[in-house]
């Protein structure tokens, strides 16, 4: 019998997702700088952004958002009980019926592609020639769907196995073929007698083939074999079943983007491109900060909890929250206080107007409120399928979707576009409220002194966002280095402040930084 796979080293699983993934941010900032200097925040720009939401969309409805929560932990429990070779078992008859239904949604993606254009931005139907762009372009994008779905699944199985680095990857491949299209699209345009934009839709689809295939090598070294099988695995039924209560929480996510795509694509041309950046821009903390520290929290916590840990899945979990916070906190007073310098900085140049960065940080300002709930959101949806619970996440979903439309008409009738991103604040903020009361019950309490690290974390933010606020109108006017030293000092002020507050999540980070600093030791 196979003894008991260690549960991977959250500490060392998150630097090496975050590493991964703040190449995957910084590229995908650079992405963001070129696509909107080239296209600018206008129709055709509208139109990509609601081509690549279509097969998000489903990407999060079939494989990253349902099947990966769904699958992790069962890979997890699998791996720690049965062995390696039944978890590689699962592995296959998971990835046959993830094939079979890829096949079936990209087929739809492609021959229904206007309808579903016309279900996420009903307000182009008003400009002539948008909805067939959006439409043309999200049939370029419907294979992107299967490569960045398999990768997923990839992506999940080397999480369990305590690989992090190669699947936060996968943001990086997709960034940086986009921007060699936006940087080649006058040789699509002359080579094919097509727009220009259709060279990024194309390499975003053979982006999600190759980051797929990237991964096949590393699991492979593990003592993975790539075979698909239709046949029945004990624990696949089991999935489907968990996977069809999670499949209703994504939904519900998704359903909150598309009311809002809705909504932003009413009030004209550049309306859904300020939208989607705005959400880009603040998801930089949300991807790099959360996101690693959620996906090496989700393997841990699952093999913890399949082996009977509930005190050490007690402390992973709350360790994630602390870690999570104590730099996505900060990182959204400070996006909010200088959400316009900070949007003039990176998109204004090119095609991108001094109207489109007013547009896009007012919207950033209302994302910065919303951040916090969804990186808190990010960390413990994946719990509850962990803990072979994802039946309340779905019930919690189907009142915010209740609750979403009349939010969000009311936010954006009181305050115009800023609403919608403002309704998300309000929604995913209940959601993670009555999450936390629940797991709470689930784990027996929290790690000793969880809430009061999370006062002290929020006291040196608004301190830090004070002394911005200050300092800002102090210091004189020096161009875009005004934002630079804003943001290095809040930075600066944030960090003293949680080192003299001994906030306990940034301990382990300053031992490292003092044992480098120290050097070797010299031996008498």
């Amino acid at each position: 019998m196979q003894p008991p796979q260690e549960p991977p080293a959250m500490g060392r699983g998150a630097l090496a997702a975050g590493i991964a993934q703040s190449l995957g941010r910084a590229s995908g900032f650079l992405r963001d700088v070129i696509f909107a200097s080239v296209f600018g925040a206008g129709a055709t720009a509208d139109a990509f952004f609601v081509a690549f939401r279509v097969p998000n969309l489903f990407r999060e409805l079939l494989a990253e958002g349902t099947l990966s929560n769904v699958f992790v932990p069962l890979f997890a429990e699998t791996n720690a009980k049965e062995g390696v070779e039944r978890g590689w078992a699962l592995a296959n008859a998971m990835l046959g019926f993830l094939l079979v239904a890829l096949g079936l949604v990209t087929m739809v993606i492609f021959f229904a592609s206007e309808p579903l254009v016309l279900a996420l931005a009903s307000g182009f139907s008003a400009e002539p020639g948008k909805v067939e762009l959006a439409s043309w372009l999200t049939r370029l994008l419907a294979p992107f769907l299967a490569g960045i779905s398999i990768a997923a699944l990839f992506g999940g199985m080397l999480n369990v196995r305590g690989k992090f680095f190669l699947p936060a990857l996968a943001p990086a491949v997709l960034n940086l073929a986009i921007i060699a299209a936006c940087l080649g699209g006058e040789q699509w345009a002359a080579l094919t007698s097509t727009p220009a934009i259709g060279a990024v839709a194309f390499a975003a689809t053979l982006s999600g083939l190759i980051t797929a295939g990237i991964q096949l090598p590393a699991l492979r070294r593990e003592g993975f074999r790539f075979r698909p099988t239709l046949r029945a695995h004990p624990a696949l039924g089991r999935a489907l079943k968990f996977a069809g209560a999670g499949l209703v929480g994504v939904i519900v996510v998704q359903f909150n983007l598309l009311v809002e795509l809705q909504l932003a694509s009413r009030a004209g041309d550049g309306a859904v491109s300020w939208l989607m950046l705005a959400f880009r821009f603040v998801q930089i903390p949300l991807s790099v900060i959360a996101g690693s520290i959620a996906v090496a929290a989700m393997a841990r916590f699952s093999v913890q909890w399949a082996q009977d840990d509930t005190a050490g899945a007690r402390l992973t979990l709350s360790e994630a929250i602390e870690g999570a916070l104590l730099w996505v906190l900060p990182a959204a007073v400070g996006v909010h206080l200088l959400a316009e310098p900070l949007v003039a900085l990176c998109f204004e140049r090119g095609a991108f107007s001094a109207a489109d960065t007013q547009a896009t940080a007012q919207l950033v300002r209302g994302y910065a409120f919303a951040v916090i709930g969804i990186c808190a959101h990010r960390v413990l949806l994946p719990i509850f399928f962990a803990l072979r619970d994802p039946y309340l996440p779905m019930r919690l979903s189907l009142v915010v979707m209740a609750i979403k439309i009349p939010v969000a008409l009311l936010l954006l009738d009181l305050f115009g576009l800023i609403g919608l991103p403002l309704s998300h604040a309000v929604t995913v903020s209940l959601e993670v409220i009555v999450m936390m009361a629940v797991l709470h019950r689930r784990l027996e309490g929290w790690q000793e002194g969880l809430w009061s690290e999370l006062a002290r974390i929020a006291l040196a933010s608004a301190v830090m966002g004070a002394a911005v606020h200050t300092l800002s109108t102090v210091l004189p006017a020096m161009g875009h280095l005004h934002v630079i030293v804003l943001s290095a000092a809040g930075g600066l002020i944030f960090i003293s402040l949680a080192l003299l507050l001994r906030i306990r999540a940034l301990r382990p980070i300053w031992v490292k930084v003092q044992r480098r600093l120290a050097g070797p030791e010299v031996k008498q």
